[in-house]
This record gives structure tokens, sequence and C-alpha cells, in this order.
């Protein structure tokens, strides 16, 4: 079992024009999207996935990672080490294609499945964060990127940690991480959702850095997107109210965030 290597770059959407092109590219390098249910029972996997998002909103946070994202990361590692294939979990086929396109483009056979290998890494970190452990968060939250590496919303979760440190450029750097791997999410709403998100982010270590003008732009694109963001139009206000009295805004703000 093979995955990618992350964080890149940029993000660059592979796509092809000609159909017919598309698929003999696929078929030449060996790509398959796996069947959601051809080695791990997917509804199975979400329900597990839900066990573990309501103890950890019941703050078991302990609890879900030892008893149920930890088994489930498990099976699915054993299912896939034999591969020898690129494994890529997607959460919509346009996310598929996309890695599918990826891997054939390096040459790579690539294996796509589900997104609940993914979600599960992610949910371990979101746990393993709200249990104090940063270091083991950010493993987890790495290893779902490798595995589903255009996922905004796990770019965010990422960022946001090293944004609690304080790490306000590093922060930066990976929420325009997020933001270009939103731009490929399938569903409107997760799409401006991971979109809001990397732009409060940024917009947040910017205020924080002292670049005013920069993250009142960007808080003002989350409101041109979604005009009742209540996030983005407190802190708009905040960075207002900055400007207009001459305060650089690079002194840290309690009880605030992205």
């Amino acid at each position: 079992m093979r995955v990618p290597v992350v964080p890149r770059s940029k993000f660059q959407p592979a796509w092809c024009a000609c159909a017919a092109g598309l698929l003999s590219l696929l078929l030449a390098f060996g790509a398959s999207a796996e069947g959601e249910q051809s080695k791990i029972d997917a509804n199975a996997s979400r329900r597990q996935l839900a066990v573990a998002s309501a103890m950890i909103v019941g703050r078991q946070p302990a609890r879900a990672v030892t008893e149920v994202l930890d088994p489930l990361i498990a099976q699915y590692e054993a299912a896939y080490r034999q591969s020898r294939d690129l494994i890529y979990s997607a959460s919509d086929p346009a996310q598929s294609l996309h890695y599918l396109l990826e891997a054939a483009s390096h040459k790579s056979n690539a294996t796509v499945v589900e997104s609940a290998w993914a979600d599960a890494n992610y949910l371990k970190g979101f746990a393993l964060l709200n249990l104090g452990q940063m270091d083991k968060a950010r493993q987890a939250l790495n290893r779902a990127i490798a595995l589903s590496p255009d996922n905004g919303g796990y770019w965010n979760e990422l960022a946001y940690t090293y944004q609690l440190e304080k790490d306000h450029v590093k922060a930066i750097e990976l929420y325009r991480y997020a933001e270009s791997g939103a731009q490929l999410q399938m569903n409107p709403a997760q799409k401006s959702s991971q979109l809001r998100r990397a732009w409060r982010g940024q917009a947040y270590s910017l205020v924080e850095l002292g670049r005013l003008p920069q993250a009142e732009a960007l808080y003002r694109r989350c409101l041109e997107l979604e005009p009742t963001d209540a996030v983005a139009q407190r802190e708009l206000t905040y960075v207002t109210n900055l400007r207009s009295s001459g305060d650089p805004g690079n002194s840290a703000r309690a009880g605030s965030g992205p």
C-alpha cells in the first residue's frame, strides 16, 4: 500500500477535454475506483464514524479514539496493506476522478476507496486535539491528508493546530492549501463552508500579523459568498474598528477565532 506524498506547493486538477482520451489514459495505467463495499462495508464504517462523532460531542474523545476510530483505521489498513497501488480516500465522484487522473498523469496505478478511511483519521485528529495531544493530532490529520490530499476540510483543521500555537505564517500557508482543495469540492454547501473557513483562518492570522487590509478583504469575500456568516461579520467589525482607531492589530485576541 502506498499513499501520495503531501503537502504539495499547489493543486493542479488534471481534467481531460476528451472523454475517450480520459478512458484510454486510465486504462493505460491501471487506475481504478474501488466499489464502496469491495473490501470494507461502507455503511458500517459510516455508522462507526457517527458513533465516534457522538462520543466526541459528548466529551469522550479518548473513548472515540480507542474504541471506535483506531479499530476502524486498522480495518482499512489491514484490507489494503498488500496493495501496490497509490491509495486515495475520496468524498465524491469528482474527487475520485481527480485523484485517478493525477495518478495516471504520473504513470502510477491508483485505487480510490470511499471517504470513511480518511474521515476516521480526521476525527481522530480532532479528538486528540481536544485531549491536548497536539503532535499526535497532527499525525492523524497528516494521515487523512495523505489519503485525500485535496480535501479542504482536513487542511483547515491542520492549519488550525498551528494557529493555536500562534505560528501564523505556517497557518496561512496551510489555509491556502485548504482554499485550493475546497475549490474541488462538488457539494456546494461543503465547498462554501470549507472556503469560508480557509478565508477566515487566513484573515485571523493576518490580523495577528498586523496585515489588516488583507484580512478585511478576506472577511468581505466570506460575506459575498455567505452574507449570514456570523463569524466573518463579527471579525470584519473588529478589523474595521482597529483600522479606524489606528491599532495595528497584532496583539492576541481572547475568545475569538476562525
